[in-house]
């Protein structure tokens, strides 16, 4: 009887909370994000080659869900992105590089990133899904793509960054995006004949804006 009356009591406080966060909660913010980013290889570089810094092209770009904790204009809130993400490595002769014999592996991505955002600061994880695949060197006189993603591993990144307001208005809100990110997998599924330790991963950071628009009441 004891254990019942407990759990009575349990579950109506949980409902209690919860119907206290719905009623509390700000209204979700939505917009489009574009981001210039650059990157590294941070795997072990096999012997004769060096890697070096690469602008990803095209820029990433997306979707971004801003669900404030609740009304009271807290900077605390969750965030989400929905969009198409590149990540590039670079791998030239470690001496007599030149941009013909300077190769650049880009990957595209889908890409899905939960965030925990608090006065500005913004932590959280990204996984994307592969979609494409294409190696040029730098002169751009040699490009081929990849037939399939077949060989290409999901992508799983760390990311850390700030979303900080520019300016606000009754529509909406402009926002500076900056974000570091470090790639917790590898690129290729399977790297052999090569040492595993030198499939290919990437840090970057990317720099852009965003801007989300109010869903309902204005601000």
């Amino acid at each position: 009887m004891l254990k019942k009356a407990l759990l009575t009591v349990c579950v109506l406080a949980c409902s209690s909370h919860f119907n206290a966060m719905s009623q509390t909660l700000a209204e979700m913010k939505i917009g489009p994000f574009v981001a210039g980013k650059a990157g590294i290889n941070t795997s072990k570089i096999q012997t004769g080659t060096k890697t070096g810094m690469t602008i990803n092209m095209p820029p990433d770009f997306g979707i971004t869900l801003y669900q404030p904790f609740d009304a009271k204009k807290t900077s605390a809130a969750i965030t989400f992105d929905v969009g198409y993400n590149t990540q590039a490595v670079l791998s030239k002769p470690e001496s007599g590089a030149t941009d013909d014999n300077t190769l650049i592996t880009s990957i595209h991505y889908l890409n899905f990133a939960p965030n925990f955002h608090i006065g500005g600061f913004v932590i959280g994880i990204n996984y994307g899904i592969p979609l494409s695949a294409n190696s040029s060197n730098k002169s751009n006189s040699v490009s081929v793509d990849a037939p399939n993603t077949d060989n290409l591993s999901s992508l799983f990144e760390f990311r850390m960054g700030a979303l900080v307001p520019i300016a606000k208005d009754a529509t909406g809100q402009l926002n500076f995006t900056i974000m570091g990110a470090y790639n917790l997998s590898t690129i290729y599924s399977n790297y052999s004949p090569l040492p595993s330790e030198s499939n290919p991963s990437a840090a970057s950071l990317a720099i852009g804006l965003s801007y989300i628009f109010n869903l309902s009441h204005s601000e």
